[in-house]
């Protein structure tokens, strides 16, 4: 009896040992998930900045080379990089979270045997991606603000904004177009990290024999995922700019419906599909580094 006690405390304790050090696994997913992520953003930012004014204008329709070289023209080089203090506070804690959540939810939801392998990854992103936003929005409502033309607001820096916004319009509004955020948001999750598996898996046996072929497999695999996205949820980028712009200080918040109308009643259909070009470039950029990068630092960590 002694010896089966001895050795049910001994396989508890290997067990315990284990479930640690797989915790351990997943917040090391997390700190991939920072550094991929906020060494992608911090590139692609003033990108962002110029597809938040093409977006917000109502009045005309932009190209990105003309509205990139109207930026630096008017406003300087600097201007490129307005509201990057929430593209990086972003950047650590919602990246974290995602990651954090989407490699422990793919191993969760592996385990149950009525889903497929090849599901888990689109449902434990959708988890991870709405968990994230929780952070997100508010960084979202700020920095577009903060990117919209000079005057329009004077919020400093990511601390500033919140503050601001709090004291002026409510802490309700640092979720400003949270419905159309979270929407859009799985709308990019789910194709991006779920599509992203499945291509990569497909392409997996073609680029597995050089380093090079490898990079050159995860690249075509993210590249792929971007642009169908893109297109689709153009539309909602384009709603979710409006709302997010809006003083609700000064200007009661206008509903999507009405907007919608009021876009194609002014700007027809086309208005719909301001920035798309960019979208479609940020898209592609985006998950052409995010993934390699992630998949480097999990190489570096040592994760499978």
């Amino acid at each position: 009896m002694q010896n089966v006690g001895s050795s049910g405390i001994g396989t508890n304790t290997g067990s315990l040992a284990v479930k640690v050090l797989r915790e351990a696994d997943f917040l090391t997913y997390g700190l991939a998930g920072i550094l991929a992520g906020t060494l992608t953003e911090t590139i692609l930012h003033p990108l962002t900045t110029v597809r938040t004014r093409i977006k917000a204008n109502a009045k005309e329709f932009m190209t990105l080379k003309a509205q990139t070289k109207s930026l630096y023209q008017t406003e300087g080089l600097r201007s490129f990089y307005r509201g990057f203090s929430c593209t990086l506070f972003n950047g650590i804690f919602a990246n974290w979270t995602h990651f954090y959540f989407y490699e422990k939810g793919k191993e969760l939801l592996k385990r149950e045997a009525n889903m497929h392998h090849d599901m888990a990854p689109f449902f434990s992103a959708f988890v991870g991606g709405m968990l994230a936003n929780i952070i997100s929005i508010p960084c979202v409502v700020v920095r577009t603000r903060m990117q919209l033309e000079p005057g329009s607001y004077d919020y400093r820096n990511i601390s500033d904004g919140f503050r601001k916004i709090v004291r002026r319009e409510g802490f309700t509004k640092l979720y400003l177009g949270a419905t159309i955020f979270l929407t859009l948001d799985a709308i990019d999750a789910s194709f991006t990290f779920g599509f992203y598996e499945l291509l990569l898996k497909i392409f997996r046996p073609y680029f597995n024999l050089k380093e090079q072929d490898k990079h050159l497999g995860l690249i075509l695999a993210s590249s792929l995922t971007s642009a169908l996205s893109a297109v689709i949820s153009n539309p909602l980028d384009v709603i979710l700019t409006r709302t997010q712009m809006v003083d609700t200080s000064i200007h009661n918040k206008e509903k999507v419906f009405p907007l919608i109308r009021r876009i194609y009643r002014e700007e027809g259909a086309m208005g719909f599909m301001k920035g798309l070009t960019g979208r479609i470039a940020h898209f592609a950029v985006y998950n052409m580094l995010l993934f390699p990068f992630y998949e480097h630092f999990k190489s570096v960590f040592e994760l499978e």
